[in-house]
């Protein structure tokens, strides 16, 4: 497996661990927003809300953001890789 292949695992790797506990919450609250939308129901609101609050709170998780920085990190190593080998040639 080379260097490209190996970003590409991480990437999805890292989309999966930060995207899917927010997909998770979004879909539980479909309900909840249906209620409160279409049907006024005021408590549907507020737990619409606090969900709303743990979306926020999983997005600026430490270790969300500590994900983000390793991909960024892999990235620019293989970008330097690429330009280390193209000044070989």
């Amino acid at each position: 497996m080379n260097q490209f292949e190996e970003l590409r695992n991480q990437v999805n790797q890292v989309k999966e661990d930060i995207f899917g506990p927010i997909v998770e919450l979004l879909e539980s609250a479909e309900d909840d927003a249906s209620k409160y939308y279409e049907k006024g129901v005021q408590s549907a609101g507020n737990r619409l809300k606090k969900t709303m609050q743990d979306v926020r709170k999983t997005i600026h998780h430490p270790t969300a953001k500590s994900k983000l920085v390793e991909l960024q990190n892999a990235a620019k190593n293989l970008r330097q890789s690429i330009i280390d080998a193209s000044k070989k040639d």
